[in-house]
């Protein structure tokens, strides 16, 4: 039976995190092996909030902060995924019971976070360096910049420095901007919202079978010895912060 479009924000209250998160790389696309990666970083996010996003292939999940600095992985991601059907989950821990994540997940459109991560992108200010003898500095772009390629790979590590003024000035955006699109959200139990996103894949998919759960060709196998190893989330073995 065809399904009306699915609103443009939708949300799921107070739910186990990485339980949804678990079910949504297996149910709505063929993500399962980008799951134990994606499951472990919402786990050891150093924030309330990550950021997952689902393109055609790929779901990448991030610190939200992440998806806002001009640097940021998950900020290419947003800005180079073509696939019209590309969706953003923003997941927000409020709570830690027992080694299991709980909070809110809104699900939108890709473009209606690509429009608020383009009104507030957060730019480096300079560039953390730390030699291999230990010591460490910052040092301005200008710098790192002028900097010849030798230099740079003799460095233990490097990374780029965002002012913390403006990363906390991003924090309490980024609050309102969450609070604002739960007002503005359909409310979903998590086990419907993601039988819908399966049964919206099952109705692309070349042979769909509308009473069955997508399982993702090649993975049925991978699933099977997930569980028996004692992985899935039912066997209280979710990742914990």
């Amino acid at each position: 039976m065809k399904q009306e479009p699915l609103p443009q924000i939708h949300l799921v209250r107070d739910t186990d995190l990485g339980v949804f998160a678990y079910e949504l790389h297996i149910l709505a696309g063929d993500f399962l092996r980008e799951s134990e990666f994606n499951l472990r970083s919402l786990a050891t996010s150093t924030g309330p909030d990550s950021i997952a996003i689902m393109g055609r292939n790929h779901m990448w999940l991030s610190d939200a902060v992440f998806a806002y600095c001009s640097t940021g992985d998950l900020h290419q991601m947003i800005f180079t995924t073509e696939y019209i059907g590309a969706r953003a989950f923003l997941f927000h821990t409020s709570r830690k019971e027992d080694g299991y994540l709980f909070g809110d997940v809104l699900m939108m459109d890709l473009d209606t976070l690509r429009q608020d991560v383009k009104h507030h992108t957060l730019y480096p200010g300079g560039v953390n360096i730390k030699q291999k003898d230990g010591s460490a500095a910052t040092v301005s772009l200008e710098k790192w910049h002028s900097m010849e390629l030798y230099e740079k790979d003799a460095l233990k590590s490097w990374g780029f420095s965002y002012p913390p003024e403006l990363v906390a000035e991003w924090q309490q955006h980024y609050s309102t901007i969450f609070d604002k699109w739960k007002e503005q959200a359909f409310s979903y139990m998590p086990q419907d919202l993601e039988e819908w996103l399966n049964v919206e894949y099952m109705e692309a998919a070349q042979n769909p079978d509308m009473d069955m759960y997508r399982i993702p060709l090649g993975t049925a196998k991978q699933m099977l010895l997930y569980d028996a190893q004692g992985n899935g989330p039912d066997h209280g073995n979710t990742p914990a912060a």
